[in-house]
C-alpha cells in the first residue's frame, strides 16, 4: 500500500506558492497502485485525479523500486505529453517529487516549446542542471540559454555547445 494517507491537499485554484511547505512525496513500490491514476491522467479526468490526491493515494513510484526497472510513463510524463498545465500544477502542488523522475521533465517542456510548462516546472523545483544541453540548444533561444546559465547550468559541459556550434549551422543564437 502506498504512503501519504492523511496528507494535506493543496488546491491549485487557490494559487499555491511554490516556496510554501509542501506535502511529502506520495510514493509506492507497487506500480499496480498507480495504474488507475495513470488512466485518469491519460483521460484528462482532472477532478478524479483531485479526488485521488485528497484520498491520500500515491502519486509516483519510489526510487529504487524493483518495478522501476520496468519503465512505464509516470503521471507527470503523461501530463506533459498531454501538455496539461492544470494537471501538472495539481501534481506538483500536492507532493509530486520532480527529482524522482527518471528523465528530466524540463527536457519535455523544451521539446514541446512550452515556455509556460518550463516556467511551472522550474518554479516548483525542477533541477535545471539535469536538462539535456542538446535539447536546450535545439530550441535556438538565446534567452533560454542565458536563463539556464544564470540558474547555474554549465553550457560547455560535455562539449555540448561546441557540438551545437559545429553541427547545427542554424544555431546562430549561440554566437550572440
Amino acid at each position: 500500500m502506498g504512503t501519504g494517507t492523511g496528507a494535506q491537499f493543496a488546491d491549485p485554484r487557490a494559487n499555491p506558492e511554490p516556496q510554501a511547505p509542501r506535502s511529502p512525496a506520495r510514493l509506492t513500490a507497487a506500480p499496480e497502485e498507480l495504474e488507475e491514476l495513470h488512466r485518469l491522467c491519460r483521460q484528462g479526468h482532472l477532478y478524479d485525479v483531485e479526488r485521488w490526491i485528497r484520498a491520500g493515494r500515491p502519486l509516483q513510484l519510489a526510487a529504487g523500486s524493483p518495478a522501476e526497472r520496468r519503465r512505464h510513463l509516470s503521471a507527470l510524463e503523461i501530463a506533459l505529453d498531454r501538455q496539461d498545465h492544470s494537471l501538472i500544477l495539481l501534481l506538483v502542488a500536492n507532493g509530486y517529487d520532480l527529482a524522482l523522475e527518471p528523465e528530466c521533465p524540463l527536457d519535455k517542456a523544451l521539446r514541446l516549446r512550452r515556455r509556460d510548462l518550463l516556467d511551472l516546472l522550474l518554479e516548483w523545483g525542477a533541477d535545471p542542471r539535469r536538462v539535456d544541453l542538446d535539447i536546450l540548444f535545439e530550441t535556438y533561444d538565446s534567452q533560454l540559454f542565458e536563463r539556464f546559465r544564470e540558474l547555474g547550468v554549465d553550457l560547455t559541459a560535455g562539449h555540448a555547445m561546441a557540438y551545437a556550434l559545429g553541427y547545427h549551422t542554424s544555431n546562430k543564437p549561440l554566437l550572440g
